[in-house]
């Protein structure tokens, strides 16, 4: 078993979190350039991102990140 500190466990999700949102947004441009992507998708994923922005603010995003 490894064991990590509380900061360590923070940044790593960090870093996951804004993987993540980057990745969605990344989708969400690919609709907006002609992609396709199922209506309901397109509203869940316009969501998402903000929700991931707001949870990586609590994890020590930069405001300008989300």
């Amino acid at each position: 078993m490894i064991t990590i500190d509380d900061e360590t466990a923070d940044r790593i999700t960090l870093c996951v979190l804004k993987e993540h949102k980057q990745m969605t947004e990344n989708q969400l441009k690919a609709y907006e350039d002609g992609g396709w992507m199922h209506e309901d998708d397109v509203k869940y994923y316009k969501k998402l991102v903000k929700s991931l922005g707001r949870v990586i603010r609590y994890f020590g995003g930069e405001s300008h990140e989300w």
